[in-house]
């Protein structure tokens, strides 16, 4: 997008698994939430580059975030960069 703003696929952090996307403060961050990606089926990390993913737009404030889910972000890099390190 530019040098200083990302658009970036993350999984959610270990911090935020089974809270609500409303709980984790993401305006806080400066990062603004496009969509997540949920998985079809079970994972198995021998199979990762396959996996097949709902998307689902928006996001619900009140959706339960789960371990294997991808958050789709925008932000400053700076910003992005903090958060997943917080």
């Amino acid at each position: 997008i530019s040098d200083c703003y990302k658009v970036c696929e993350l999984y959610v952090p270990a911090r935020f698994v089974g809270l609500k996307i409303k709980d984790i403060s993401l305006a806080q961050h400066n990062i603004q939430l496009l969509l997540i990606r949920k998985p079809k089926g079970l994972l198995h990390p021998k199979y990762m580059s396959k996996i097949e993913f709902d998307d689902h737009l928006p996001a619900e404030i009140d959706a339960i975030l789960q371990k294997d889910d991808l958050l789709v972000v925008f932000g400053l890099k700076k910003d992005i960069d903090k958060f997943v390190v917080i």
